[in-house]
């Protein structure tokens, strides 16, 4: 399936395109899985001269790139160039992301491990001190920012109800006869002053002349009954 998603960019993007070197090391990253350690290093390659002309020498991406072949290298053995990769990619990083982030105490944690894998106890314990000061620093960060969050929000809280006990209630907008607002309504002047119009009353409804009229009463034949 990745040889298939591999094919079909690399006609659809060009073989060039920053999408092609993520399948690409998608598909080394499952070799390596595999244990087939033969197979992935021409596949990185690939991805890190990808990113490298499609984003510049110094992109995060390519110390990803670094990276990848250092612990590639460091399953091959290959320990010499291993070390450099790995302190590629950390310089990278450090420089694009800052002294302070995840994906550095990452890169310290894998850099500590390969010392220690080739005994070389001193470096792997600096390197591994590093990554503990910075994880420790990231954690108080986060505390310190979910503490303003919610010093915040009670701020917040306080503002309004302060605010709400100050102005009192709300009035009372009780509705009257046919949806008119009473307060409204007792407050509208009358212009039953004016000759020709209609007063309003307080039930809302203007008033209207009755629709029964007296009816004459019919006159009978006499002797009859009704």
């Amino acid at each position: 399936l990745y040889k298939r998603a591999l094919a079909i960019r690399e006609k659809k993007q060009g073989p060039g395109h920053p999408l092609v070197a993520n399948i690409l090391n998608d598909l080394a990253l499952l070799y390596l899985a595999q244990r087939r350690y033969k197979l992935p290093g021409p596949l990185y390659k690939r991805a890190l001269a990808i990113h490298k002309k499609t984003r510049g020498p110094e992109h995060h991406d390519v110390a990803t790139d670094f990276g990848n072949l250092a612990l590639l290298y460091q399953l091959q053995r290959r320990y010499k160039e291993a070390e450099t990769l790995f302190l590629r990619s950390l310089a990278i990083y450090e420089k694009r992301l800052g002294p302070n982030h995840p994906q550095i105490v990452r890169t310290l944690s894998n850099i500590s491990r390969f010392y220690g894998a080739i005994k070389k106890t001193g470096k792997a314990s600096a390197f591994m001190g590093r990554a503990f000061q910075m994880r420790a620093a990231l954690a108080r960060r986060g505390k310190r920012g979910a503490a303003a969050v919610r010093k915040s929000a009670e701020a917040t809280r306080k503002r309004v109800a302060r605010r709400r006990k100050e102005s009192g209630p709300p009035p009372r907008t009780t509705s009257g006869p046919g949806g008119f607002c009473l307060r409204e309504i007792f407050h509208t002047p009358s212009f039953s002053g004016n000759k020709g119009s209609r007063s309003i009353p307080a039930t809302g409804r203007a008033s209207r002349p009755s629709a029964r009229r007296s009816m004459p009463m019919a006159s009978t034949p006499r002797g009859w009954r009704i």
